[in-house]
């Protein structure tokens, strides 16, 4: 597949998208300043409710944004169903790490 300036990866840029579509939803992608959950500091989250992914300003935006699209995925698919969430963080961390070294590489 020839390669489009005019189609530059979301992981080839600057600074992360502002909103990315995922199985045809349209995801707001916002940074902030500090994130938390229950007391512990988060890099990342997806909020299935408002359709945002949500990445802690100056984290390392393109593994984060990757790991919060595929929980995106997951839940937006149904595929999320059944799974505990630490089975689901399991199988988004290794999709991750698989995935990241080829996206970059493009």
């Amino acid at each position: 597949m020839a390669n489009s300036s005019k189609h530059k990866s979301i992981f080839n840029r600057k600074r992360p998208p502002r909103v990315v579509t995922i199985l045809g939803h349209k995801i707001k992608v916002r940074i902030i300043p500090y994130l938390e959950d229950n007391g512990e500091e988060l890099y990342g989250a997806w909020n299935y409710d408002d359709k945002t992914i949500y990445l802690q300003k100056g984290c390392d935006w393109r593994s984060v944004l990757l790991h919060e699209i595929c929980h995106a995925v997951f839940s937006l698919s149904g595929c999320a169903e059944g799974l505990t969430m630490a089975r689901e963080e399991q199988i988004v961390i290794a999709l991750e790490h698989a995935l990241l070294p080829i996206i970059k590489s493009e």
